[in-house]
């Protein structure tokens, strides 16, 4: 319907929605994923200071009778595990992800509680423009490499040809190889998100998870140092590696890659391993993602320690 203003909803909804039928077939490594965060919460240790406090006394805003260090080790100990743990589910995030494949997003999207996705959808979307993402061991291999580009846009063509010839979009997508590019949008608490990260964090994880996980949490240390202070790899925080835990029967079938070794408690000959290197190279998906994931971490964290950014969000009344 058009208005007096030339206003028109179905006009504007169908350029948004309807993509051209222009075959363009790019290809991205995991330098080019991008992970930007859409929305954040304004003042959020306020509320997980008050949410933590809230069990004593009738008063719920305890936050403006206490001091900006005490607001501080009160947050602290909450992310430590050492007070009420509800205030971690408070947080909330929204971000977006492009140039990822599609194989990562099943993985990723795994997570349940506390998390919710909104993806590009496949069965009835013009998948003309779709590029698709290499892998490193390949993308470093010219020979490999020149295979698996000739492979993909031959896929695309045949993929045009299809639908140009009457197949519809969920049958035609049948030759586009799992490593397509894909994009999702997905909010999330930072209770969710801590559990989701200390998981693909893991090098046994294919590197665009990881990739992943480094540029997710380094959108976080920009805008809340201390609470990015407190997403780790699940072995940082035991303190054991984590290979066999997080590969299914490893105690009957071994596992597929080897650990990185960056915690103690492998043991190669009871796990023997199908390949031997771990699933991602952290230091390549560090070098090009631009994201570091830090060796040491301050597990007491001091006042002095903290960034601008945090101790102005300490001393807001």
């Amino acid at each position: 319907m058009e208005n007096k203003n030339g206003y028109s909803f179905g006009d504007e909804i169908r350029k948004i929605l309807y993509e051209p039928d222009i075959v363009e077939t790019d290809f991205y490594s995991i330098a080019d994923m991008r992970v930007a965060m859409l929305d954040k919460p304004k003042y959020p240790y306020k509320t997980m200071v008050n949410m933590a406090t809230k069990a004593w006394g009738n008063k719920s805003n305890k936050w403006e009778d206490i001091s900006p260090k005490t607001r501080f080790e009160i947050v602290k100990m909450i992310l430590q595990k050492k007070a009420l743990p509800l205030a971690l589910e408070h947080p909330t995030f929204s971000f977006s992800v492009d140039r990822i494949s599609r194989a990562a997003f099943d993985q990723i999207a795994r997570a349940r509680i506390g998390i919710v996705f909104a993806s590009k959808g496949q069965k009835d979307d013009n998948l003309h423009g779709m590029g698709f993402v290499i892998p490193t061991p390949i993308l470093f291999d010219r020979m490999k490499l020149i295979k698996v580009q000739s492979l993909c846009i031959e896929a695309k063509k045949l993929y045009a040809d299809f639908i140009e010839n009457g197949i519809p979009n969920w049958a035609a997508r049948c030759v586009l190889p799992i490593y397509a590019e894909h994009s999702f949008i997905f909010s999330a608490n930072f209770s969710a998100i801590q559990n989701l990260l200390s998981k693909r964090f893991e090098t046994t994880e294919m590197e665009d998870v990881v990739a992943f996980s480094l540029l997710m949490r380094k959108a976080i240390y920009r805008e809340f140092p201390l609470l990015a202070e407190y997403l780790r790899p699940s072995c940082d925080f035991i303190k054991r590696d984590m290979t066999a835990s997080y590969n299914g029967f490893s105690d009957y079938i071994g596992v597929p890659h080897i650990s990185d070794g960056r915690q103690a408690g492998y043991d190669g000959e009871r796990w023997p391993a199908k390949w031997d290197e771990p699933c991602t190279d952290i230091t390549r998906v560090i070098v090009m993602t631009k994201a570091a994931l830090p060796d040491q971490w301050n597990d007491n964290i001091q006042w002095d320690d903290l960034e601008e950014t945090d101790k102005e969000q300490f001393n807001k009344d």
